[in-house]
């Protein structure tokens, strides 16, 4: 047996207080860990709600809306815009308003089911474009379509009036060279 010294006390003090100062030794995940995870990942993509573009119909009001059904869509689409049910309430000649007077009931609100936004959750003006709907042009506020001169570059929505040379070579690069052999001629 070895005799216990002070400096044998000591080496194994400072030893010690070494140890507690190392960082917490990551262990790799198990496999069931892992599986976990997964699984969860998936779970969460499945929860995910269908995006509906909701709006007025001639204007540019459309918001993307996550709901399982239209009639879902529809109606929180109102709630955001604050458009309440009337339906019951009693005006002061007391004739109670009906559905047909309601102005939510009566709102003309339309939904279309969009698969393109269901893996975008902040769509740009230029999103717009792509998905067939109209958007203000990122330049000038003017109201674009895409059958009128508009043009999705990234994420902005571009006027044909807005439009630079270097738009255009993203958008229609045969135009931007003939746009370039004409400066040159």
């Amino acid at each position: 047996m070895t005799a216990l010294t002070r400096r044998s006390l000591l080496l194994g003090a400072t030893a010690l207080a070494g140890t507690a100062a190392l960082p917490p030794v990551a262990w790799p995940p198990s496999f069931a860990e892992i599986m976990a995870e997964k699984v969860a990942r998936a779970d969460q993509a499945a929860a995910r709600l269908p995006a509906w573009m909701v709006g007025t119909p001639d204007e540019y009001d459309w918001q993307v809306i996550r709901a399982a059904t239209e009639e879902e869509a529809i109606a929180e689409w109102l709630d955001d815009v604050g458009i309440e049910c009337e339906c019951g309430e009693v005006l002061d000649s007391g004739e109670v308003i009906g559905p047909e007077d309601c102005y939510r009931c009566s709102h003309s609100v339309e939904a279309e089911r969009s698969t393109y936004f269901d893996d975008i959750d902040n769509p740009k003006a230029g999103d717009w474009l792509r998905a067939g709907m109209g958007a203000h042009c990122s330049r000038c506020d003017e109201e674009v379509h895409v059958e009128a001169g508009g043009h999705a570059i990234g994420d902005e929505a571009v006027c044909e009036d807005c439009m630079t040379l270097e738009d255009w070579r993203i958008a229609d690069p045969e135009r931007a060279a003939d746009m370039e052999a004409e400066d040159l001629a």
